[in-house]
This record gives structure tokens, sequence and C-alpha cells, in this order.
């Protein structure tokens, strides 16, 4: 499982697929893909939205690789919820062709030692 450490970049590779056969999901042409950092259970978001961009190095949108780069004055207010290390997810929302859909991914969320 990936590992989220507050107040540091998150910088990782997404691999988005239809949930039923498996391909890879097209999303070249999204008006917008949207991540934050949410609790496990989905009730609390913990820090700011951040739009992503297919300019990324290593992004592909057309072959579904999205990279999810969430800054570090981002994920350092996630110290308001978390004092140790807890699970929580990765939350991508894709709008394309008018429509939302949401993909969630599990990370571990750590505080660090290094400011």
């Amino acid at each position: 499982m990936r590992e989220l450490t507050i107040g540091d970049d998150f910088v990782r590779t997404s691999n988005l697929t239809n949930a039923d056969t498996g391909v890879a999901w097209d999303v070249s042409g999204a008006t917008s893909i949207i991540a934050t950092v949410v609790s496990s259970d989905r009730a609390t978001q913990y820090c700011a939205e951040t739009t992503l961009s297919d300019g990324d190095t290593g992004s592909d949108w057309a072959g579904g690789v999205v990279i999810v780069n969430i800054p570090a004055d981002t994920t350092g207010t996630i110290s308001g919820y978390i004092t140790g290390r807890e699970r929580g997810m990765i939350e991508l929302q894709v709008d394309k062709d008018g429509r939302k859909t949401t993909v969630r991914d599990a990370v571990y969320i750590t505080t660090g030692h290094i400011e």
C-alpha cells in the first residue's frame, strides 16, 4: 500500500482501468481530474482538492496513466486530523464527457519527523 507523509509532496502514478474489463480507461479529453485525501470511511476530507495535469512527466491520460501530484503545503494540512499512522484514501474525480466518476486508492497516512 502506498504511503503519504504529512507535509511532503505526494507524487504517485495511478493506472485507471475499467473495473469490468481491466482495460485502460482513456481519460484524455477530461475536463478535469481532481485529487484529494479522505478518511478510510470517506466521511472526512483531509485536505483541499488539487487539479491534476496531463502535462506531468509520466502521464498518459489516453492510456489511463495519471500522475497524482499533491503538493506539500496541501498534505501539510492533514496534520489537523492525524497524529500517528492511519489508513486513508486518495480520491480522484474524473470529469469527462459531462460525467463525473470517482475512484479511490487506499493509502497509509503518517506523520514525518523532519520539518
